[in-house]
């Protein structure tokens, strides 16, 4: 991290000035791939698709709840597994969409406001 107070004021200004510049350019990329990215997130529910992860959670919740479910131990076990797993699998997947919008509002201050600019260096 360069420290701005041990720099001679034009150069300062010509550091502001390029870091902007970069934010900017960097904003506008993640901009566009963020878009790209969201357009193609519902193409990956091969991958993960968290829908019908949640049908499967809450059919194993009814499941679990349904009279004469621990009768059977083993299959009981199975089942909770099961929805530890998918619940896991959930809170991952709301994480990684939450730290995604995150840094889509950091990248927007930084290039309205060159003070942000600063702080996200």
């Amino acid at each position: 991290m360069v420290e701005l107070d041990t720099l001679p004021t034009g150069r300062v200004s010509a550091f502001v000035g390029s870091t902007l510049k970069y934010l900017q350019w960097n904003s506008q990329n993640f901009k566009q791939n963020s878009t790209r990215s969201k357009k193609k997130l519902p193409n990956l529910g091969g991958i993960f698709d968290a829908p019908a992860k949640q049908l499967e959670l809450d059919d194993s919740e009814k499941l679990i709840s349904a009279p004469g479910f621990w009768d059977d131990q083993e299959s009981a076990q199975k089942v909770v597994q099961m929805r530890s797993r998918i619940e896991r699998a959930l809170n991952q997947q709301k994480t990684f969409e939450t730290g995604v919008s995150d840094a889509e509002v950091l990248f927007e201050f930084a290039a309205e406001d060159p003070d942000s600019a600063i702080e996200l260096q």
